[in-house]
């Protein structure tokens, strides 16, 4: 059997994390991270290729695009139409880690473990 398409998908992801560890009343740990990258996908028939990258400059998505392509050799498939854009907003742009101050995610920490400690009679 021949297949005679391909597709491709691509992300784009900026992700913020933040971690509390919180133990015996104290404040045991605290964390923020960011990351940021891309992903390119493509399939064509049975074959399949990923390329990422935490790098989002114009040279390594050149390099993950020429990846991608590699498994159109053999498949005479077109590029389908990219989707429609809408330019609606999904989510807002404010960061919800920055509503909350540290010393408040603290207080709240503390005042959740004296809760929970309180209720376990040991």
């Amino acid at each position: 059997m021949h297949c005679t398409a391909w597709t491709m998908a691509n992300c784009f992801s900026n992700m913020h994390s933040e971690s509390f560890s919180f133990d015996d009343g104290r404040l045991k740990s605290a964390s923020f991270d960011t990351g940021r990258g891309f992903g390119l996908r493509g399939v064509a028939g049975e074959t399949s290729a990923y390329a990422h990258s935490t790098d989002l400059s114009e040279a390594a998505i050149q390099r993950a695009a020429e990846t991608i392509n590699a498994i159109r050799a053999g498949h005479a498939g077109v590029w389908a139409d990219a989707p429609v854009r809408t330019n609606r907003h999904l989510y807002p742009d404010d960061n919800p880690l920055n509503g909350i101050a540290f010393a408040a995610k603290t207080r709240l920490l503390a005042d959740i473990d004296a809760f929970a400690r309180g209720l376990d009679p040991v």
